[in-house]
Order: structure tokens, then sequence, then C-alpha cells
């Protein structure tokens, strides 16, 4: 197994141990209340940027950075989930007409799979390369939450 999935296991393991995990540490809203606005403009999409780590800062006095990120992360990835559907829904009447063809949906699908590998390699890296110590997990848990951002991003700028 990966590194960096061990990091989102390991936070879901503290979420079923927990009953939810929300209901215990709770995501603080300055993340989601700053993309808000944002992801109502999708010409503004790079200034999610800005919005990456807030709630994280928010949280991590009371609950530590790897915990808080992994919170925040799960928030983006639900992000990137609705940007993924939203292309597959925009483009389901197109890939229709070409019955036998490989459709825009499924070449969405090929490419956030694509994406998922390049991420989990690319923050093990990170990890690997903070490792051993006590920057290992954080910075993980800090490459997996900004190529996230990122890549709902690129995901927005597609037409």
């Amino acid at each position: 197994m990966c590194a960096i999935r061990a990091i989102a296991l390991s936070a879901a393991a503290l979420m079923a141990g927990h009953a939810v995990m929300a209901d215990i540490i709770p995501l603080p809203p300055d993340t989601p209340l700053c993309a808000a606005p944002v992801l109502q403009d999708v010409d503004a999409s790079a200034a999610l940027r800005d919005c990456a780590l807030l709630s994280t800062r928010a949280c991590e006095a009371e609950n530590g950075f790897v915990i808080c990120a992994s919170l925040e992360t799960a928030y983006w990835e639900s992000v990137m989930a609705s940007e993924v559907t939203a292309h597959l829904r925009a483009h389901a009447a197109y890939d229709a007409r070409l019955p036998g063809l490989q459709g825009v949906g499924s070449a969405v699908m090929d490419a956030q799979a694509a994406w998922q590998a390049y991420a989990e390699a690319q923050c093990d890296l990170v990890m690997a390369i903070n490792s051993p110590g006590s920057g290992e997990m954080p910075s993980g848990a800090y490459c997996l939450l900004h190529m996230t951002v990122d890549r709902i991003i690129e995901l927005r700028e597609m037409p």
C-alpha cells in the first residue's frame, strides 16, 4: 500500500472509531466559506488556492496538522467529485451520439484514475524525502491537499 493512502486510511480508521469524525472534530468553515463564491465563478478557479489550508490552520491547534489536513482534503475531494460529475453530465449527450467510440465521459474517468495514481506516487515521493522523521506524515497530507486543489482547478478550466 502506498504511504499516502495510509494517511487516508488512518483518517478513515479514526473516523470509524468515533462514529463520524466530523461529529467529533468538525471541519472549521473557513475553507468552505472561502471556496463557495469562487466555485460559483469558473473564471476565478485559481483563487481556490487561496482557500486551501484555511480550515486546517483553524483546526490544527486543537487536533494536529495531519488530522486537520485530512479533514480538509476530504472536503476538497468532495468538490473534486462534483467537478468530475459535472463533466460527465455535460458530455453525456455528446457521448450518446458516439456509439462504439471512447467518449468524453470515459476519457474523464481514465484521466481521473491516472491523476489519482500520479498524486499518490508524487505524495509518496514527498513523504520519502521527508522520512524518517516528524515531517513525513505532515508533508504527505500537505501534498495531497494541494494536489487535490490543483486538480479541481484543472477540471474547472477544461472545456
